[in-house]
Parts: structure tokens; sequence; C-alpha cells
């Protein structure tokens, strides 16, 4: 029985859409985690400075900015939280689009 080729033609351009939807959000779900783990490094690294500086240098783009040691390690967590919310949706969306008929 044979298919007609606009439908097969419509289908395979369906299919490739999906799957560029997919290696997009997992690719956004990679470059998040290495963020995530960069995160981890820094608030590692302020856990191991020196105690009694109170003030540390910030790159901002391609500006140094100094701030106090609780302010930046404030700022990373809330970076981290976010991250971690960004992954877990991007997640839960990929296996609904992974499932799509």
């Amino acid at each position: 029985m044979p298919q007609d080729p606009e439908i097969v033609l419509q289908f395979l351009q369906e299919v490739e859409e999906r799957a560029e939807e997919v290696l997009t959000d997992k690719q956004q779900i990679v470059y998040l985690d290495l963020k995530r783990n960069q995160n981890r490094e820094a608030l590692r690294a302020l856990q191991r400075e020196a105690a009694e500086t109170d003030m540390l240098m910030v790159c901002f783009g391609n500006m140094f900015i100094q701030f106090p040691k609780t302010k930046i390690r404030d700022m990373i967590q809330i970076d981290q939280e976010y991250l971690d919310e960004e992954t877990a949706r991007l997640q839960t969306e990929l296996k609904i689009k992974v499932n799509q008929n």
C-alpha cells in the first residue's frame, strides 16, 4: 500500500524538527551543568580564601569590581539555585519532547 509522498515528507520534517529541539535542549543542559560546576569551584575557592580578606575582586564581563566576600557567596548561591531550576525545567520538557508521537 503506497504512501503519499507529501505525507511521508511532512512526517519526516516533523521528526527532524523535534530531534533538533531535543538536541538543543540537551546542549543547553550541558551548558548549564558546566556553569553549575564553575559556580561550585568558585564557592570552594571562596571557602579556601584567607579569612582576613573581607573584600574580593570579581570579574563582570570586562570589568573587575570589588565586593564583600559574603555578597559574592550570596550571588553565586542565587545563581546556583537558578541554574538548578532551569536544568530541572529543561529535563522535564525534554522527557515530554522525547515521548511525543
